[in-house]
C-alpha cells in the first residue's frame, strides 16, 4: 500500500520532470531556429569555407576576421540568397596565398559566382571544379599551373570563365566546347599549346574570346564564321599560321579583331570590309602580302589600324580618307610605295602615324600641316622629299618624330621650339641646310636630338645647354664650325654625344666633366687642338671603346682612366702628339714603327745598290728624304 504522503511526493516529482522536459524542448526549439547545426546546409557551407581558409598559406586578417561562427551570410566577401545559402564568393585582390585543393566545390549547390581574381593561388585546377555549374568563375591573375581539367565541360550553365594570366599549360580541352551558354572565355596570358579546339568554333553564344599570349599553333578555320555573336576576337601573340579566313567577314558584330604577332600569311581578305562595327583592326607582325584592300575604307568607326611589319605592297588606298575617326595608323616596315594619302588627317584625330621603312615618295601630306593631334610620327627610311619647314607645322602634343633617311631639304623652322611636349627629334641623313635654330633650346622635354648627316652650318647653339633631359645629342656629319659650347657641360643626363665629322675648332671644354652620365663620346674628324682637359679624367662612366677623338690636332697627355688606356688605336690616331698610358696607342705606334723600319730597310738596300751609279752627295740627300713622319723620323735619321 502506498501511503498518501508517498503518493503526493510521487506526483510532485512527476510535475517537476514534466516541466523540465517542456523547458528543454523550448530551448532546443529556439536554438534550432536561431543557429543551424553543423550538419545543416548553412553550417556545411560555413564548415567548408573555414576548412579552406585554414589551408591557406596567408590570410587577409582584416577581411577574413569576420569569418567565424556558423552563419557565413554575414561574412566579408560572402553573399547569400533568401534561403541563407551562399550564392557569391568574391575575394579578389586581397593577397591570398594558397591552393584550391581544400576548396569544397561540391559544398555550394547555390553558388552563382566565384571571384578569386588577382591573388597568389598556385597549384593545379582541381577536377572537382566541374561540380560548379552556375554563371561566373574568375581565377585570373594568379599563379595556377598544370592543365585545364576536362571536367570543366560539366559547367554547362557557366556564362563567364576567366583563367587568364596564370601559368596554365597543355592544350585547351575539347570538352570546353560543351559550355554552350558561355559568353566570355578568357584563357590569355598562359602557356597553352596545340591547336584551338574545333569545338570552340561552335560556341554560338560567345561574345568575347581571349586566347592571346599563349603558344597556340595551327590555323584558324573557316568555321570561325559560326561565332555570329562574337564582339571581340583576340588571338594575338601566338604561333598561329595559315591565311586569315574570309569567313571572319561574317562576324558583323565584331568591334575588335586582333591577330597581331602570329605567322598568318596570304592576303588580307576584302571581306573584312563587312565588319562595319570594327573600332580596332590589328594584323601587324605577320607574313601578310599583297595590296591593302580598299574595302578597309568602309570601316568608318575604326580608330586603330595596325598593318606594319608585313610584306604588303602597292599604295595606301585613297578610300582611307573615309576613316575620319582614325587615331592610330601603322603601315611601317612593308613594301608599300606611291604617295602618302593627302587626306590622312582629315578627321583631325590622328595621334600615331608610322609609315617608316617603305618606298613612299613625294612630300608630306598637306593635311599634316594643321594636324595638331599628332603625338608620334615615323616616316623614316623612305624616299620622301619636300621643304621641311613648309610641310610640317607646330604640334603642341607631339612627343616623337623621325624623318631620317629621306630627301627632305630646307632649313629647320624656329617654330620647332614651340613643341613643348617633344622628347625625340630625329632628322638625320637628309639634305637639311642652314643653321640649327637656337629656339630648339626651348623644347625642354627633349631627350633625343639627332640632326646628323645633313648640311647644317654655323655654330652649335649654346641654348642646347638648357635641355636638361637630353641623353642623346648627335650633330655629327654636318658642316658646323666654331668651338664646342661650354654649355654642353650642363647636360648632366647626357649619355651619348656625337659631334664628329664637322669643322669644329678650338679646344675641348673642361666643362664636359659636368656630363656625369656620359657613356659615348665622339669628337673625331674636326679641327680640335691643344690638350685634353684633365677634368675629363673624372668621367669614369665612359665605357671602353666608347670614345673617339681621332683626326684632330690634339696633343699632350691622355687622362689616366680605363677608356683611354685601353682605347683602340683608331680612336686616337692622326693627332698632333698624344701621349700617356694608352696601351693600344703604344702597341699601334710600335707596329707602325716596324712597318716604317721595314720600309726604310728596303729603300736603303735599294739605295746602296745604286750608290756606285750616283755622286756621293746625291746618295746622302736621297737617304734623308726617304720618309718624313710628322717631322720626327727625319730628325732621327739626321742625328
Amino acid at each position: 500500500m502506498v501511503s498518501p504522503v508517498e503518493k503526493q511526493i510521487y506526483l510532485f516529482m512527476l510535475v517537476v520532470v514534466t516541466l523540465v522536459s517542456v523547458s528543454s524542448f523550448k530551448v532546443a526549439t529556439s536554438a534550432s531556429l536561431t543557429a543551424p547545426s553543423s550538419r545543416s546546409p548553412e553550417g556545411q557551407e560555413a564548415e567548408a569555407l573555414l576548412k579552406w581558409r585554414d589551408s591557406l598559406d596567408n590570410q587577409n586578417q582584416s577581411l577574413m576576421s569576420s569569418w567565424f561562427g556558423k552563419s557565413p551570410c554575414n561574412w566579408t566577401g560572402i553573399a547569400c540568397n533568401e534561403f541563407r545559402s551562399i550564392t557569391n564568393i568574391s575575394l579578389s585582390s586581397i593577397g591570398l596565398i594558397g591552393t584550391l585543393y581544400a576548396f569544397g566545390f561540391s559544398s555550394f549547390p547555390s553558388l552563382l559566382s566565384l571571384n578569386l581574381y588577382h591573388n597568389s593561388f598556385y597549384g593545379s585546377i582541381p577536377s572537382s571544379l566541374g561540380n560548379l555549374s552556375k554563371l561566373y568563375l574568375d581565377l585570373s591573375f594568379n599563379q595556377l599551373f598544370g592543365r585545364i581539367p576536362s571536367e570543366i565541360g560539366l559547367m554547362t550553365s557557366l556564362h563567364e570563365l576567366y583563367l587568364n594570366d596564370n601559368a596554365i599549360n597543355g592544350s585547351i580541352p575539347e570538352e570546353i566546347g560543351s559550355l554552350s551558354s558561355l559568353k566570355v572565355l578568357g584563357l590569355s596570358g598562359n602557356s597553352l599549346t596545340g591547336p584551338i579546339p574545333a569545338s570552340i568554333w561552335n560556341m554560338g553564344n560567345l561574345s568575347l574570346l581571349y586566347l592571346f599570349k599563349n603558344e597556340l599553333t595551327g590555323t584558324v578555320p573557316q568555321e570561325v564564321g559560326n561565332l555570329k555573336s562574337l564582339n571581340q576576337l583576340h588571338l594575338q601573340f601566338n604561333n598561329l599560321t595559315g591565311p586569315i579566313p574570309a569567313s571572319i567577314g561574317n562576324l558583323v558584330n565584331l568591334t575588335i579583331l586582333a591577330l597581331l604577332e602570329n605567322n598568318f600569311y596570304g592576303s588580307i581578305p576584302p571581306t573584312l570590309g563587312n565588319l562595319t562595327k570594327l573600332t580596332l583592326l590589328d594584323v601587324q607582325q605577320n607574313q601578310l602580302s599583297g595590296p591593302i584592300p580598299p574595302e578597309i575604307g568602309k570601316l568608318k568607326l575604326l580608330f586603330k589600324l595596325g598593318l606594319f611589319i608585313n610584306n604588303l605592297n602597292g599604295s595606301i588606298p585613297g578610300e582611307f580618307k573615309n576613316l575620319t575617326n582614325l587615331q592610330n595608323l601603322g603601315v611601317g616596315s612593308n613594301m608599300l610605295s606611291g604617295y602618302l594619302p593627302p587626306d590622312i588627317c582629315t578627321g583631325g584625330l590622328l595621334v600615331n602615324f608610322t609609315a617608316n621603312d617603305n618606298y613612299f615618295i613625294g612630300s608630306v601630306p598637306k593635311s599634316f600641316r594643321n594636324c595638331s593631334s599628332l603625338y608620334r610620327v615615323r616616316l623614316d627610311r623612305n624616299q620622301l622629299s619636300g621643304n621641311i619647314s613648309e610641310d610640317l607645322g607646330v604640334y603642341p602634343h607631339l612627343n616623337y618624330i623621325d624623318l631620317s633617311y629621306n630627301n627632305f631639304y630646307g632649313e629647320l623652322s624656329q617654330k620647332w621650339g614651340q613643341c613643348q611636349s617633344l622628347q625625340s627629334l630625329k632628322i638625320s641623313n637628309n639634305r637639311i641646310s642652314g643653321r640649327i635654330p637656337p629656339q630648339l633650346g626651348e623644347s625642354l622635354q627633349l631627350r633625343v636630338l639627332d640632326l646628323s648627316s645633313n648640311y647644317l652650318v654655323g655654330a652649335i647653339p649654346k641654348e642646347l645647354g638648357r635641355l636638361a633631359s637630353l641623353f642623346d645629342l648627335n650633330l655629327g656629319g654636318n658642316k658646323l664650325s666654331d668651338s664646342v659650347p661650354l654649355e654642353i657641360g650642363r647636360l648632366s643626363n647626357l649619355e651619348k654625344l656625337n659631334l664628329a665629322a664637322n669643322n669644329l675648332s678650338g679646344y675641348i671644354p673642361k666643362q664636359l666633366y659636368g656630363c656625369l652620365k656620359l657613356l659615348n663620346l665622339n669628337l673625331s674628324t674636326n679641327g680640335l687642338k691643344e690638350s685634353l682637359p684633365s677634368e675629363i679624367g673624372s668621367l669614369e662612366s665612359l665605357q671602353l671603346t666608347a670614345i673617339d677623338i681621332s683626326y684632330n690636332q690634339l696633343e699632350g697627355p691622355l687622362p689616366n682612366i680605363k677608356v683611354f688606356n685601353e682605347a683602340p688605336i683608331e680612336a686616337l690616331e692622326i693627332n698632333k702628339g698624344l701621349c700617356g698610358n694608352a696601351t693600344a696607342l703604344i702597341l699601334g705606334t710600335l707596329f707602325l714603327g716596324f712597318i716604317v723600319v721595314g720600309f726604310l730597310y728596303i729603300r736603303c738596300h735599294q739605295t746602296v745598290r745604286k750608290a756606285h751609279e750616283m755622286p756621293r752627295g746625291a746618295q746622302t740627300e736621297n737617304l734623308f728624304d726617304i720618309v718624313s713622319y710628322d717631322g720626327k723620323l727625319n730628325w732621327y735619321m739626321r742625328t
